[in-house]
């Protein structure tokens, strides 16, 4: 299931690089966008989230 989910990413950004368009994704826990040339640029640093205190029976 795994397998095509990181083709079909592969695959996207070869045609981005290839039109000179730029991506983003998150490394960690910072935002960052790469441009076609290789160049990687910080958008913003996401602040660590604690887990969800959830208990049995609790009602979303």
């Amino acid at each position: 299931m795994i397998l095509p989910g990181k083709q079909a990413v592969a695959k996207a950004i070869r045609e981005n690089r290839a039109l000179g368009l730029s991506f983003t994704y998150t490394r960690g826990n910072k935002v960052v966008r790469e441009n076609a040339n290789g160049d990687i640029e910080n958008l913003k640093n996401i602040p660590l989230q604690s887990s969800l205190k959830i208990k049995k029976g609790t009602i979303l």
